[in-house]
């Protein structure tokens, strides 16, 4: 557990802009999220956020860690947001391409 701890917190400090971006996301707004290996692989498909393969300890795209990740929970771990399909997944590098709005409820 304490590992899983520390490894996060690095993420986190390692991701450019992370607070900035956190920030946007929260209290109504939305982010488009491309999920995959190679930024340069979200081209196919406007973007605002780029999640790597491995991204918060998921391999392949999942929305709902996003959600969790951009927005937040309440209570019982209630989700502060929502995610909608941009369009379908491509395969592609090493977990493929997704890409979805994280929309975030204020």
């Amino acid at each position: 557990m304490r590992g899983s701890y520390w490894a996060g917190i690095v993420a986190l400090l390692l991701m450019p802009n992370s607070s900035l971006q956190i920030a946007h996301a929260q209290g109504g707004h939305s982010e488009i999220v491309c999920w995959g290996e190679n930024e340069n692989g979200c081209s196919a498909h406007e973007y605002t956020y780029h999640a790597p393969c491995g991204f918060l300890g998921y391999g392949g795209a999942n929305p709902r860690a996003m959600i969790n990740y951009l927005c937040g929970s309440g209570p019982a771990g209630v989700l502060k947001g929502f995610a909608t399909s941009i369009s379908a997944p491509q395969p592609g590098g090493q977990c493929g391409y997704a890409w979805f709005r994280v929309v975030c409820n204020n």
